[in-house]
């Protein structure tokens, strides 16, 4: 059979190629946007621990602590006593955001636990019922556990969630003195409205990035920037980061200085 070019249908072949040459502009583009260009730790003075995210059984068959990490700056060690200690949660990558804010605050002098906890596959659909309250609550067993092992840290603690899995029930559970709480991005599941409104005591920093995935508006800071102005929410305050987007790259020291600003007038 002898093949003829005359008779190949090139607009056809042509559109193909132009469709897979669009797709790989696309995924470069969203790769871009979405990774860091390093995502280990670089400062030669800060220590990093890794402890056993074993030692926190959840008694709990729908999600598990994948990584568990200590990470301090010995400089700083006459310190430690003045300032708290941060636990950062999260149960994405977010690419790699966490330790560049984990690096920045522990060069500052804040010690640091980074939990990243992750869901089962098998419970995806099932957000609302995350970490039941079977066994001691999250941040008691973590709390416990770093009072165990380091007796010698200081005994307060501020959160910083970075949208978790973690239900703001759940957080403020803990037997521990906790009253502030910083969330990053997060959504009306995650923090619903009716518990932000029932809850008076807990003073809340929400901190948004006003674009979403690729460029979109964030439609999340709308919804608790109308609940605040109805409800009069006079302890919980909004930060948006104009130009930044859902991962803050290239803006990841305005978040910093942001969250230490925040610490710094809790200790304060």
């Amino acid at each position: 059979m002898i093949f003829d070019i005359f008779r190949v249908d090139w607009i056809l072949v042509d559109t193909i190629l132009i469709l897979i040459l669009i797709l790989i502009l696309c995924s470069v583009k969203i790769y871009k946007h979405k990774n860091r260009w390093r995502a280990l730790l670089t400062h030669n003075s800060i220590t990093k621990i890794n402890l056993n995210p074993k030692e926190l059984e959840l008694k709990d068959e729908k999600s598990y602590v994948r990584e568990l990490n200590l990470i301090y700056n010995p400089l700083f060690c006459e310190r430690r006593h003045q300032m708290p200690i941060l636990l950062i949660l999260s149960s994405k990558s977010i690419h790699n955001l966490t330790k560049a804010m984990s690096e920045g605050l522990s060069s500052y002098g804040f010690t640091i636990i980074h939990m990243l906890i992750k869901r089962r596959w098998i419970y995806f659909k099932n957000e609302t019922q995350l970490l039941s309250s079977k066994g001691l609550n999250i941040l008691d067993l973590v709390f416990n556990y770093i009072k165990d092992q380091y007796p010698k840290l200081n005994r307060h603690f501020l959160v910083i969630d970075f949208n978790s899995c973690v239900s703001p029930k759940k957080l403020t559970m803990c037997t521990f003195n906790l009253n502030r709480f910083i969330f990053i991005n997060p959504s009306t599941k995650k923090l619903p409205l009716d518990w932000v409104k029932s809850s008076p005591e807990f003073y809340l920093n929400l901190i948004f990035a006003k674009k979403s995935y690729l460029g979109f508006k964030n439609r999340k800071i709308a919804k608790f920037m109308k609940s605040s102005s109805r409800s009069n929410l006079s302890h919980m305050k909004i930060d948006v980061f104009e130009r930044a987007n859902t991962y803050f790259k290239n803006n990841e020291t305005i978040l910093l200085a942001k969250l230490i600003t925040i610490i710094q007038n809790k200790v304060n």
